[in-house]
Protein backbone atom coordinates (compact mmCIF):
# COMPACT_ATOMS: atom_id res chain seq x y z
CA UNK A 1 0.00 0.00 0.00
CA UNK A 2 1.35 3.46 -1.14
CA UNK A 3 1.21 6.34 1.54
CA UNK A 4 1.46 9.80 0.78
CA UNK A 5 4.04 12.58 2.17
CA UNK A 6 1.26 13.55 4.49
CA UNK A 7 1.76 10.39 6.51
CA UNK A 8 5.70 11.14 6.88
CA UNK A 9 5.35 14.59 7.65
CA UNK A 10 2.46 13.90 10.60
CA UNK A 11 5.10 11.30 11.96
CA UNK A 12 8.00 14.34 11.50
CA UNK A 13 5.48 16.44 13.51
CA UNK A 14 4.35 14.06 16.15
CA UNK A 15 8.24 13.11 16.87
CA UNK A 16 8.98 16.85 16.96
CA UNK A 17 6.01 18.02 19.87
CA UNK A 18 7.15 14.90 21.80
CA UNK A 19 10.59 15.85 21.84
CA UNK A 20 9.47 19.00 23.63
CA UNK A 21 8.42 17.52 26.27
CA UNK A 22 4.92 19.20 27.17
CA UNK A 23 5.90 22.44 25.89
CA UNK A 24 3.64 23.70 22.55
CA UNK A 25 5.74 23.82 19.51
CA UNK A 26 4.24 26.37 17.19
CA UNK A 27 3.64 25.42 13.57
CA UNK A 28 6.26 28.01 12.26
CA UNK A 29 9.34 26.14 14.05
CA UNK A 30 8.04 22.11 13.00
CA UNK A 31 7.74 23.75 9.38
CA UNK A 32 11.55 24.96 9.51
CA UNK A 33 12.02 21.47 11.08
CA UNK A 34 10.18 19.82 7.80
CA UNK A 35 11.58 22.49 5.24
CA UNK A 36 7.70 23.31 4.13
CA UNK A 37 4.99 25.46 4.61
CA UNK A 38 3.75 26.40 7.93
CA UNK A 39 0.16 26.19 6.33
CA UNK A 40 1.01 22.45 5.32
CA UNK A 41 2.09 21.66 9.10
CA UNK A 42 -1.54 23.60 9.99
CA UNK A 43 -3.83 21.61 7.92
CA UNK A 44 -1.44 18.32 9.03
CA UNK A 45 -2.19 19.32 12.55
CA UNK A 46 -5.69 19.74 12.31
CA UNK A 47 -6.32 16.00 10.82
CA UNK A 48 -4.55 14.66 13.85
CA UNK A 49 -6.38 17.01 16.02
CA UNK A 50 -9.73 15.69 14.67
CA UNK A 51 -8.11 12.18 15.40
CA UNK A 52 -7.62 13.23 19.04
CA UNK A 53 -3.84 12.43 18.53
CA UNK A 54 -2.70 16.79 19.24
CA UNK A 55 -4.64 19.25 20.81
CA UNK A 56 -3.89 22.95 20.58
CA UNK A 57 -3.09 25.55 22.98
CA UNK A 58 -4.09 29.05 21.88
CA UNK A 59 -2.40 32.97 23.19
CA UNK A 60 0.74 33.51 23.80
CA UNK A 61 3.29 30.69 24.07
CA UNK A 62 0.72 28.58 21.98
CA UNK A 63 1.47 25.91 19.45
CA UNK A 64 0.35 22.17 19.52
CA UNK A 65 0.62 19.56 22.10
CA UNK A 66 0.46 15.63 21.96
CA UNK A 67 -3.35 14.58 23.23
CA UNK A 68 -2.03 11.31 25.11
CA UNK A 69 0.70 9.87 25.41
CA UNK A 70 2.90 9.15 22.43
CA UNK A 71 3.36 5.76 23.81
CA UNK A 72 -0.51 5.56 22.85
CA UNK A 73 0.04 6.73 19.61
CA UNK A 74 0.26 4.13 16.91
CA UNK A 75 1.15 4.14 13.20
CA UNK A 76 -2.17 2.66 12.62
CA UNK A 77 -3.40 5.79 14.24
CA UNK A 78 -1.89 8.28 12.30
CA UNK A 79 -2.43 6.77 9.11
CA UNK A 80 -6.24 6.75 10.04
CA UNK A 81 -5.81 10.12 10.38
CA UNK A 82 -4.07 11.26 7.59
CA UNK A 83 -4.98 9.00 4.89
Amino acid sequence: MMTSTRFAVAIHILAGIALHDGEAVRSEDLARSINTNASVVRRIVGLLADAGITRSQLGQGGGSLLARSADAITLLDVMRAVE
